[in-house]
C-alpha cells in the first residue's frame, strides 16, 4: 500500500499557506510522496476562477481595516473565506486524470467525518461543497497542475470570525453558511478534525497514513 504522509501546520497565513502548496507539489511531481496539508488560516478572502466581483461586499480597503487579507488562486469556484475556527486541507497527490475520484475522496471523508456528530451531510455538484440541509458547511475547490492536485476543502467548524459577511459565498446569493459547533454539542478540536479527516482521505485513496511532524516538514522544504 502507497504511503500518504499528513501534517497539521496549525494557524499560518494564507500566503504562506500558498508558498508551503507550492514547494512541496514541486516535490510531489518530482516523486515525493502525497501528502496533506492541514491547517488554520488567518482572516482571508479568497477569489477563484469564476470570481465576480460583485460578490466581494466591501472594497479592499474595508477588508484591510478590518484584518482581512484578499487573495486571487488558480482552485476553481468564486470567492470564498478562510479563517480561525475553519479547517482548510490541501491533499497535495498525483491524481492523473481521476480527478473526479480525487473530489469524491475529499467529499466522503468530510462527510464521514460529520457522521460523528450524526450530522447527514451531502455533496452538490450543481454547487460545489458540502452541505446540511440548505446550509452550506464546507467550501471544495481543486486545481490540478502537471497531474497533481493542489488546494481542496474549508470545513466551518467554529465561528470565530463572521468573514463570509464580507461576502456572497461562492456566488450563491440567499444561501447560509453553517459551523459545525452551531449543530452539534461537542464538535472536535481543529487538529482532531485535521486528524479525522487524514485518516478517511487515506482510507478512500487506498493510502497508508504517515503523520509527520510540523518542524521536520518545514526542515524538508527548506533543507
Amino acid at each position: 500500500m502507497k504511503k500518504l504522509d499528513a501534517v497539521w501546520l496549525g494557524r499560518i497565513r494564507y500566503s504562506y499557506g500558498l508558498e508551503i502548496m507550492d514547494k512541496i507539489h514541486e516535490k510531489v511531481v518530482a516523486g515525493r510522496d502525497p501528502i496533506v496539508l492541514l491547517c488554520e488560516h488567518d482572516p482571508v478572502i479568497t477569489c477563484g476562477r469564476r470570481f465576480e466581483e460583485s460578490n466581494l461586499l466591501y472594497s479592499p480597503s474595508k477588508l484591510k481595516n478590518d484584518g482581512i487579507d484578499i487573495c486571487e488562486v488558480g482552485r476553481g469556484g468564486d470567492v470564498t473565506f478562510h479563517g480561525p475556527g475553519q479547517l482548510v486541507g490541501y491533499p497535495v497527490i498525483n491524481v492523473g486524470r481521476r480527478v473526479r475520484q480525487h473530489v469524491d475522496a475529499i467529499t466522503k471523508s468530510i462527510s464521514d467525518l460529520l457522521a460523528v456528530s450524526s450530522l447527514d451531510s451531502r455533496f452538490n455538484d450543481e454547487f460545489p461543497g458540502i452541505w446540511i440541509g440548505d446550509k452550506k458547511i464546507a467550501a471544495v475547490g481543486i486545481e490540478i497542475r502537471e497531474m497533481v492536485s493542489l488546494h481542496g476543502f474549508a470545513l466551518n467548524i467554529f465561528p470565530e470570525f463572521r468573514g463570509f459577511d464580507y461576502i456572497v459565498p461562492c456566488g450563491l446569493k440567499n444561501v447560509s453558511v453553517v459551523y459545525w459547533s452551531e449543530l452539534a454539542t461537542a464538535p472536535p478540536t481543529l487538529e482532531e478534525a485535521a486528524l479525522g479527516f487524514a485518516k478517511r482521505f487515506a482510507y478512500y485513496t487506498q493510502h497508508s497514513l504517515n503523520l509527520i511532524e510540523r518542524e521536520g516538514f518545514i526542515n524538508e522544504l527548506n533543507g
